[in-house]
């Protein structure tokens, strides 16, 4: 009696792993086959300001359609990268991706803590916003969160956690036309990236 209870368990347990595995294979393939290749991301070259210089080495003008200083990520001190991960994506050496921790913190804080606060909480690695940014676009539909996750795990397998970052912190708007922290530590507070302080990154 025992035997047959576990096997018919064993069974059903089965069939509902085959069942979802073919179900996410599907949505794999169907969301995944005309998505642009993550390769792309190696040959990042964003939009820059152009700056004239006097003698004296004073910025006279910029032009620019997205105020952005491209820097390296040795460049960007450990402070500001720290601060960033910590709050975007604490995980973010560890996940491959898509950090299951993220999404159900997101779904708890948007679903239930949301019934005393409207503020909601994002459950996007940093990964995913470079595939939102760069890759997918912003369209607010599910698709495209479909779209955002697999292009994150196929990023993942292919691009260094160091570049993934890189392209994260010179891509991201900060606010009063400023694209990325180099050029927006320039434009808060008037200095070069390398002397930001730990409150100024916070």
């Amino acid at each position: 009696m025992f035997a047959k209870k576990l096997f018919r368990i064993i069974y059903y347990c089965i069939n509902v792993v085959f069942v979802f595995s073919s179900v996410s294979l599907g949505i794999f393939y169907y969301y995944g086959r005309d998505l642009p290749s993550e390769l792309t991301l190696l040959d990042y070259l964003p939009l820059s300001s152009t700056r004239v210089y006097s003698s004296e080495g004073n910025v006279l003008e910029e032009y620019a359609l997205e105020h952005r200083l491209v820097v390296p990520l040795d460049d960007i001190p450990k402070i500001v990268k720290e601060a960033f991960i910590i709050a975007e994506d604490k995980d973010f050496y560890k996940h491959g991706g898509i950090s299951i921790k993220g999404l159900i913190r997101a779904f708890i804080n948007n679903n239930i803590k949301n019934i005393w606060s409207n503020r909601t909480v994002g459950g996007s690695t940093i990964t995913q916003q470079v595939a939102k940014n760069l890759l997918v676009g912003n369209t607010k539909k599910i698709s495209r969160k479909i779209k955002e996750a697999i292009m994150a795990f196929r990023i993942e397998s292919s691009i260094n956690k160091d570049k993934i970052l890189e392209i994260y912190l010179n891509q991201l708007y900060l606010g009063k036309g400023c694209y990325g922290v180099a050029a927006a530590c320039e434009y808060y507070f008037g200095k070069n990236i390398n002397s930001m302080k730990p409150e100024e990154a916070a």
